[in-house]
């Protein structure tokens, strides 16, 4: 451990962080909304590791990313949208 640089001690420390405030925030949707609301979102993990590639390490962006987010973006919308009005 005493090895490492203070650039490595930075991202061990930033993946600490965010890994809490997901945690908390995972915790806090779950007091306020159903667990199946809740684990749809589960799948914005790689869409959000993806996006954070590409803007701070310049990873390319190519169709077949973009339609997966595309992708996933309405299977969220199907699992969340409200039930159908029926007909009156």
């Amino acid at each position: 451990m005493a090895a490492l640089s203070a650039q490595a001690w930075a991202v061990v420390a930033f993946i600490g962080v965010s890994s809490g405030a997901g945690y908390f925030a995972w915790l806090y949707a779950l007091k306020h909304e159903s667990p199946t609301r809740v684990t749809v979102f589960l799948a914005l993990n790689p869409v959000t590791a993806a996006l954070l590639g590409a803007l701070v390490l310049a990873e390319p962006v190519d169709t077949w990313m973009f339609a997966a987010i595309v992708c996933i973006g309405a299977g969220l919308w199907l699992a969340t949208r409200g039930a159908p009005v029926p007909p009156r």
